[in-house]
């Protein structure tokens, strides 16, 4: 409840001003929090093209326009060279200190998110027309980790994005 509280109160100060990116990012953050995100992309919908809280909007909703297939938009909060330094730190990272726990299953699930994320991303840059960066953020990944099932992911998402043999072998 407080959430929706300070959601609400973020509201006007956001729409109130195209300069105003805290209420912006904090109106988005806090809707990604409450799992919201038809309210982020129903003001998102309101903004002109090129009003400067839209890349807020579309940064904070990202997850949300990749399963409308809104790519552009996707793109626009979240372009690919954020795309790739992101890929950079997931596979690379900042060293941990000595003593830092590290569990096998932590691993797992930090790939496992790595190859979900990037993947993702190829379908948005595929999907909004950029298909070089696409295929380089896919073989990036497929470097990492070439498991069949990367491939299928890579492909699945491909699909989505208008491109269902993108990673096809070649015709014999």
């Amino acid at each position: 409840e407080a959430l929706r509280e300070r959601r609400e109160k973020a509201r006007p100060i956001m729409l109130a001003s195209e300069r105003e990116f805290n209420a912006t990012m904090e109106f988005g953050a806090i809707n990604r929090a409450l799992k919201d995100g038809p309210s982020t992309l129903a003001i998102l919908d309101q903004l002109p093209p090129e009003d400067r809280r839209r890349r807020s909007l579309a940064s904070t909703a990202h997850d949300d326009l990749v399963a409308a297939q809104r790519y552009a938009e996707a793109l626009e909060g979240r372009p690919y060279a954020s795309m790739s330094s992101l890929f950079e730190r997931m596979i690379h990272g900042p060293p941990l200190p000595a003593n830092t726990l590290i569990t096998d299953e932590d691993r797992r699930k930090n790939r496992e998110y790595t190859i979900a994320s990037n993947a993702k991303n190829v379908e948005v840059l595929a999907g909004a027309g950029d298909l070089a960066h696409a295929r380089s953020l896919a073989e990036r990944l497929l470097a990492w980790d070439g498991s069949e099932s990367t491939k299928a992911l890579i492909q699945h998402h491909a699909a989505r994005a208008g491109y269902p043999a993108w990673l096809a072998p070649p015709p014999r």
